[in-house]
């Protein structure tokens, strides 16, 4: 190098500011004299990822992962030394060295196959004709969007381009490994892409690692991108994440479209955050990616069977990397690039300002395709419950059915009976780890407990019976399962569960849980401590109605005030005991 390479690293590190240069991929908050986040190398839920500014040092307490700014660099960006050294002098305003033979790595290979992407570009420009930028202008593209995204072609005549290749020092097998050619069992090579709009896929950096190619004319398939290679991994990367990470950071935001020239178009014209999941499905690795730049990704789906797909698809591995995500619906049937070219570019922002919740979207979606029948509404919300079961968040997957309630209108809780029993299809182990809990009324879970309690120890059923009313119980169910449990006690049987007629299969479902649980609970203390939780609710449920009594007939505000923090206190159990008191006075 141009000097002592320790040297030189210790005036790079500090010329530098390891908080800026992290921060561009992880969101750091000050604590004391450090930098704490989400560590961007594994998945985690609480920051354990800290930055030291006076060290100049970062390191993980979750996953270990530590070392300098040239370290990060290279982790971050999947880069060698020598590429993270040059990026960061640049940055530093530093000269940028040249490594000696002695300061090598195990890039070269890589180094090279971009050249040879490199030499691939400038055949495919040179053979851009007036049919093509004809096409191109058509499709709205502008010739400074032409310079700028590289866009080329190839022609049929794929001898060409492998002539031009020779010409230019590249070998067969350097063909071979950027899949740009290929060999027959003859031992003939020819062009991997011919007669198409060439785009080249560029890493983070800029570098050209793969192409993509749209058919000029007719003809299948009519995207075809580059096979994978020691360059590029199809579903790895987003299109042209390079130029859209500048205005993705500084919005924390993504727009998400499948083509493209719906990418390259929406950046043209202003929406500089919009990138292209190239034709795939979105992955898990893009998800990964994205959040390095972003807290929330649009998705531009139609709402249809694919668009549904790419919807339940989105909140699986957006839910695993923490990545909020909405639904923005095309209208007019117009693909992305054509809704901005014929309405500009505000109206691709008001979709984005007006983008659905996911499930919201997939909810409407699917009721078009099934209808609003009973029926049709009821397998929706199974799909809607399936997709949500692929979510590993339970707190995430929670809200999710909360939002199910809201939508159709349904209680939370029996949307968590069907989320549990489709967990419990995928296994046991599973199940135990990603069963969600049905928040009890405290009251409703004392009557179950003394329930399990007549069930399993019928020696307890005096003791209850002498100080509560088991027709005042407020859950009927567990009012029904009780009173067959005392009959079969009083006739000299002990409870049996499956002995029982009169029951509904959720009341039969239930006991027979109850026979089978735990009993270690079950003991006299616990008995006593649970009567006297039901023995208050009832006493309140008595009061309430002497307290606003009382206050009609003195306008005493005091007495209003203890009837309010009553009805607080029953919540949803008073509108129930209103509601029968009613019923009561109308039979008188």
């Amino acid at each position: 190098m141009m000097e002592d390479l320790k040297g030189y690293l210790d005036k790079l590190r500090d010329s530098l500011d390891i908080v800026s240069v992290i921060s561009r991929y992880v969101k750091l908050k000050k604590r004391g004299r450090n930098y704490v986040g989400l560590c961007p190398f594994h998945d985690e839920k609480t920051p354990s990822f800290v930055v030291s500014p006076e060290k100049q040092i970062f390191h993980c307490f979750g996953c270990g992962a530590s070392g300098d700014v040239v370290k990060f660099l290279m982790r971050i960006e999947d880069i060698d030394f020598k590429t993270a050294v040059k990026e960061l002098a640049k940055e530093a305003g530093m000269s940028v060295p040249h490594f000696s033979k002695s300061v090598q790595d195990n890039s070269s290979e890589k180094s090279r196959l971009k050249e040879v992407m490199k030499i691939a570009e400038t055949f495919f420009k040179s053979q851009l004709n007036k049919n093509v930028i004809d096409y191109l202008k058509e499709r709205g593209v502008t010739e400074q969007s032409i310079e700028k995204f590289g866009i080329g072609f190839a022609p049929d005549n794929g001898d060409k381009f492998i002539a031009y290749t020779k010409q230019n020092g590249v070998s067969v097998d350097e063909l071979k490994n950027t899949g740009l050619a290929r060999v027959d069992k003859n031992g003939k090579i020819y062009a991997y892409f011919w007669n198409r709009i060439i785009l080249p896929i560029f890493d983070l950096r800029g570098d050209i690692i793969a192409f993509g190619g749209r058919i000029f004319g007719t003809g299948e398939p009519k995207y075809l991108n580059s096979p994978d290679t020691i360059l590029f991994t199809k579903g790895n990367l987003l299109y042209p994440l390079n130029i859209a990470k500048a205005g993705i950071r500084q919005k924390h935001a993504a727009l998400v479209v499948e083509g493209y020239f719906d990418a390259l178009t929406l950046q043209q014209e202003g929406i500089d955050i919009a990138v292209s999941s190239m034709g795939t499905s979105f992955t898990d690795a893009q998800a990964k990616l994205l959040k390095r730049f972003a807290d929330i990704a649009y998705f531009l789906y139609d709402d249809d069977a694919a668009g549904i797909k790419g919807a339940e698809r989105a909140v699986e591995v957006c839910s695993k990397r923490g990545l909020e995500i909405k639904i923005a619906v095309p209208f007019e049937g117009l693909d992305p690039d054509e809704i901005v070219l014929k309405y500009g570019k505000e109206k691709i922002e008001k979709m984005i300002a007006n983008a659905d919740d996911p499930l919201k979207f997939i909810a409407e979606a699917e009721l078009k395709i099934e209808g609003n029948s009973p029926q049709g509404r009821t397998r929706v919300m199974q799909k809607l419950i399936e997709t949500i079961s692929k979510i590993a968040n339970k707190t995430e997957a929670y809200e999710y059915i909360k939002q199910i309630g809201n939508i159709f209108d349904m209680d939370t809780a029996v949307l968590i009976d069907q989320y549990n029993a489709l967990k419990k299809s995928y296994g046991r182990k599973q199940y135990r780890k990603d069963e969600l809990p049905i928040k009890k009324d405290k009251v409703v879970t004392a009557e179950e407990l003394l329930t399990q309690a007549v069930i399993q120890r019928p020696d307890f059923l005096p003791l209850i019976m002498a100080n509560l009313d088991i027709e005042s119980f407020f859950d009927v169910e567990y009012k029904n399962i009780f009173l067959k449990a005392k009959n079969d006690i009083e006739n000299g049987r002990s409870p049996d569960p499956k002995s029982w007629s009169g029951l509904s299969d959720k009341e039969l479902s239930i006991a027979a849980e109850l026979a089978l649980r735990d009993s270690m609970l079950i003991n006299e203390v616990a008995i006593k401590q649970t009567i006297e939780i039901i023995k208050k609710d009832l006493f309140l449920r008595s009061r309430a109605p002497e307290l606003f009594k009382e206050y009609e007939e003195t306008g005493n505000l005091d007495k209003l005030r203890e009837y309010n923090s009553i009805q607080q206190k029953l919540g949803g159990r008073w509108a129930y005991y209103s509601q029968k008191k009613q019923e009561g006075d109308k039979d008188e």
